[in-house]
Protein backbone atom coordinates (compact mmCIF):
# COMPACT_ATOMS: atom_id res chain seq x y z
CA UNK A 1 0.00 0.00 0.00
CA UNK A 2 2.84 2.47 -0.48
CA UNK A 3 1.76 3.79 -4.04
CA UNK A 4 -1.90 4.67 -2.55
CA UNK A 5 -1.17 7.71 -1.14
CA UNK A 6 0.81 8.97 -3.70
CA UNK A 7 -2.17 8.35 -6.52
CA UNK A 8 -3.79 11.27 -8.05
CA UNK A 9 -7.64 11.63 -8.33
CA UNK A 10 -9.28 10.23 -11.22
CA UNK A 11 -10.31 13.31 -13.77
CA UNK A 12 -13.87 13.94 -13.75
CA UNK A 13 -14.61 15.55 -17.44
CA UNK A 14 -14.70 13.17 -20.60
CA UNK A 15 -11.66 12.45 -22.14
CA UNK A 16 -11.79 13.69 -25.89
CA UNK A 17 -10.46 11.24 -28.62
CA UNK A 18 -9.01 13.33 -31.49
CA UNK A 19 -6.50 12.81 -34.34
CA UNK A 20 -5.18 15.38 -36.56
CA UNK A 21 -4.44 15.34 -40.07
CA UNK A 22 -3.84 17.59 -42.82
CA UNK A 23 -5.83 18.01 -46.22
CA UNK A 24 -6.64 20.59 -49.45
CA UNK A 25 -9.45 21.71 -50.09
CA UNK A 26 -10.05 19.69 -53.84
CA UNK A 27 -11.50 22.20 -56.68
CA UNK A 28 -15.23 20.31 -55.90
CA UNK A 29 -15.71 22.51 -52.42
CA UNK A 30 -14.11 18.80 -50.49
CA UNK A 31 -11.46 17.00 -48.53
CA UNK A 32 -10.42 13.88 -48.52
CA UNK A 33 -10.48 12.15 -44.95
CA UNK A 34 -10.86 8.62 -43.70
CA UNK A 35 -12.26 6.85 -47.42
CA UNK A 36 -14.89 10.26 -47.67
CA UNK A 37 -14.80 13.36 -49.20
CA UNK A 38 -16.44 16.47 -46.51
CA UNK A 39 -16.95 20.20 -48.03
CA UNK A 40 -15.56 22.87 -47.08
CA UNK A 41 -16.21 26.43 -48.25
CA UNK A 42 -15.01 27.34 -51.41
CA UNK A 43 -12.98 30.05 -51.03
CA UNK A 44 -10.50 27.78 -49.50
CA UNK A 45 -10.14 25.67 -53.20
CA UNK A 46 -6.50 24.88 -53.29
CA UNK A 47 -5.41 25.32 -49.26
CA UNK A 48 -4.63 23.31 -47.10
CA UNK A 49 -6.36 22.88 -43.80
CA UNK A 50 -5.97 21.53 -40.33
CA UNK A 51 -8.14 18.36 -39.58
CA UNK A 52 -8.87 17.22 -36.39
CA UNK A 53 -11.07 14.38 -35.78
CA UNK A 54 -12.77 14.74 -32.01
CA UNK A 55 -14.99 12.32 -31.05
CA UNK A 56 -17.34 11.55 -34.35
CA UNK A 57 -16.85 15.20 -35.27
CA UNK A 58 -14.44 16.34 -38.18
CA UNK A 59 -13.85 20.07 -38.15
CA UNK A 60 -11.35 21.92 -40.50
CA UNK A 61 -9.58 24.94 -39.65
CA UNK A 62 -7.38 27.26 -41.69
CA UNK A 63 -5.17 29.05 -39.98
CA UNK A 64 -6.27 28.03 -36.81
CA UNK A 65 -9.99 29.39 -37.84
CA UNK A 66 -12.72 26.43 -38.28
CA UNK A 67 -14.09 26.52 -41.33
CA UNK A 68 -16.08 23.59 -41.64
CA UNK A 69 -17.84 20.78 -39.12
CA UNK A 70 -19.00 17.33 -40.16
CA UNK A 71 -20.46 14.30 -38.39
CA UNK A 72 -17.80 12.00 -38.73
CA UNK A 73 -18.53 9.40 -42.03
CA UNK A 74 -17.34 5.77 -40.01
CA UNK A 75 -19.70 3.43 -42.08
CA UNK A 76 -19.43 3.93 -45.68
CA UNK A 77 -15.89 4.87 -48.15
CA UNK A 78 -16.26 7.18 -51.15
CA UNK A 79 -19.52 9.41 -50.04
CA UNK A 80 -19.41 13.12 -50.59
CA UNK A 81 -20.49 14.50 -47.37
CA UNK A 82 -21.79 17.91 -48.41
CA UNK A 83 -22.74 21.31 -46.72
CA UNK A 84 -24.30 22.93 -50.11
CA UNK A 85 -23.76 26.34 -48.31
CA UNK A 86 -20.12 25.82 -48.99
CA UNK A 87 -20.37 25.88 -52.59
CA UNK A 88 -21.13 29.02 -54.56
CA UNK A 89 -24.40 30.65 -54.81
CA UNK A 90 -24.29 29.99 -58.60
CA UNK A 91 -23.89 26.30 -58.27
CA UNK A 92 -27.12 26.18 -55.37
CA UNK A 93 -29.56 25.41 -58.59
CA UNK A 94 -32.45 23.60 -57.58
CA UNK A 95 -34.03 20.59 -60.17
CA UNK A 96 -36.71 23.31 -60.79
CA UNK A 97 -34.36 25.84 -62.27
CA UNK A 98 -32.52 23.10 -64.02
CA UNK A 99 -35.98 22.12 -65.99
CA UNK A 100 -36.93 25.11 -66.12
CA UNK A 101 -33.87 26.17 -68.40
CA UNK A 102 -34.10 22.58 -70.33
CA UNK A 103 -37.33 23.66 -71.52
CA UNK A 104 -36.60 26.50 -73.09
CA UNK A 105 -33.64 24.98 -74.91
CA UNK A 106 -35.72 22.93 -75.96
CA UNK A 107 -38.05 24.82 -77.27
CA UNK A 108 -35.99 26.75 -78.91
CA UNK A 109 -34.82 23.36 -80.98
CA UNK A 110 -37.89 23.14 -82.33
CA UNK A 111 -41.75 21.36 -81.50
CA UNK A 112 -40.43 17.32 -81.21
CA UNK A 113 -37.99 18.66 -78.84
CA UNK A 114 -40.36 19.60 -76.49
CA UNK A 115 -42.03 17.30 -76.81
CA UNK A 116 -39.49 14.75 -76.05
CA UNK A 117 -39.18 16.98 -72.85
CA UNK A 118 -42.95 16.99 -71.37
CA UNK A 119 -42.70 12.97 -71.85
CA UNK A 120 -39.72 12.17 -70.91
CA UNK A 121 -38.76 15.25 -67.94
CA UNK A 122 -40.39 15.71 -64.91
CA UNK A 123 -43.04 18.60 -65.17
CA UNK A 124 -42.10 22.13 -64.22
Amino acid sequence: MVEKPKLLKLPQEDFIFSKTAHGTVLPNCHVAYGGNFYSAPYAYIGCEVDIIEINNLLKFFYKNEEIALHNLCKDSKGDHITNTEHYPDSKNITVQEILSRQKVDMKEIGSYALNFFYAFAVKV
